[in-house]
């Protein structure tokens, strides 16, 4: 039995640890259950260790730091820990966030060494859930819409999530989509590999890489990354890739950061037929003045195209919606470059399309008029057939 587990049962004797669900670099998170005479219980129990290893303190150490430093350093880190884990906590009781049950902070003896152990609801990683079952546009969409509810809370109680990505939602047993982490599982730069931080940095706003600063918006940019990858391929990968058809290397991801970072837009989603094409291409617009400004913003469009889809009140002639995304995408570039307001195009594409869903094009209306002219023509020419033969 390891160190964690002995002091998961210290901490929650009634509880029982089942299984490892998941062990990456952001800690370890145990599947627990404890049996009641009614009922079974169950939790997700996160142990997530400060420093990671002993080549961190090693790192330090090479920076200069006594063992005093270390020490005021880390404890530090523990206190940014503590305060986003209150967060969490305040947030508990709203259904689109992950609840926190419990939170422990022990610290190893004679040692600048800490464990947190977080007991949580028990929720299926948004990865895992993928791979076991494919998402519809549909669900993609809920997703959205479901994660969109969480960041409205958040807004509204002026939180910065700060790293959203697919790791950081879960499903659970009802196929609710939920937000988590709220950065409990960032850990410092130097503990990540190079690779790591390359996977993660797509679903980053490219104005953090120029001004250094995560504006209102940043969280909106991820999620519409997310459903941007999730829409196109159905995998998570670089929406700014060359073309989706392509086999993913190490140096077409470098192109396609490259791409991200000098504020380039994700590559073009096709053969929708919607106007989730032009929701999502404003989500994650490069501008941020470009993008949805709330997140009720960006939700309620997710919701008008779920609504019109599942009553199937919609059609689109030809290729039309399509040439509008694309040339509202042509203008909103040309536009950065002139000083133009860049947002207006993008809402007039997506008022263009609202319209298009809102006043659908009539399906064979010359045909369907033909055949009344037919009909009334056959049913003329019977009554004058039967007239004909009374009089004579």
């Amino acid at each position: 039995m390891n160190l964690e587990i002995r002091n998961i049962i210290e901490i929650w004797p009634k509880w029982k640890i089942l299984q490892i669900i998941e062990n990456s670099s952001s800690g370890t998170v145990y599947k627990a259950c404890k049996e009641e005479t009614e009922y079974t219980a169950w939790a997700a129990i996160k142990v997530i260790r400060i420093p990671k290893d002993e080549s961190e303190l090693r790192v330090r150490k090479q920076e200069g730091m006594d063992d005093i430093s270390i020490q005021y350093y880390y404890q530090n880190v523990i206190w940014e820990f503590l305060n986003k884990i209150r967060v969490m906590e305040l947030l508990k009781p709203l259904n689109n966030i992950v609840r926190i049950e419990e939170c422990y902070i022990k610290r190893r003896e004679n040692r600048p060494e800490w464990y947190i152990y977080i007991r949580m609801e028990l929720l299926e990683g948004l990865l895992s859930y993928i791979e076991r079952k494919p998402l519809s546009v549909e669900e993609i969409v809920k997703l959205g819409i479901d994660i969109c509810e969480a960041l409205k809370i958040c807004e509204a109680h002026n939180i910065i999530h700060g790293d959203i990505k697919p790791d950081n939602i879960f499903v659970d047993q009802f196929g609710t989509f939920k937000l988590g982490d709220f950065g409990i599982g960032k850990r410092m730069e130097n503990s990540q590999t190079k690779l790591y931080q390359k996977e993660t940095s797509m679903y980053v706003a490219p104005e953090f890489y120029r001004d250094g600063v995560v504006g209102k918006t940043a969280a909106i940019y991820a999620l519409g990354i997310i459903l941007h990858n999730l829409i196109g391929s159905g995998r998570f990968r670089f929406p700014f890739m060359p073309s989706y058809s392509q086999l993913a290397t190490l140096n077409l991801k470098d192109q396609a950061l490259y791409r991200q970072l000098n504020g380039k837009s994700a590559s073009t989603l096709c053969g929708l037929g919607s106007t989730l094409e032009a929701v999502v291409a404003k989500a994650c617009a490069p501008d941020p003045r470009i993008r949805y400004q709330t997140a009720q913003e960006f939700q309620r469009d997710l919701i008008q195209w779920r609504d019109f889809s599942a009553n199937k009140i919609w059609e689109f002639p030809g290729n039309t919606l399509t040439k509008c995304i694309s040339f509202g995408q042509m203008r909103i570039e040309e536009d950065s470059v002139s000083g133009n307001n860049p947002g207006q195009i993008m809402d007039s594409a997506l008022a263009q399309s609202r319209d298009m869903i809102g006043n659908p094009m009539p399906k064979n209306t010359v045909s369907g008029a033909k055949i009344a002219i037919w009909i009334a023509t056959g049913f003329c020419v019977l009554v004058l057939c039967f007239f004909a033969d009374i009089l004579y």
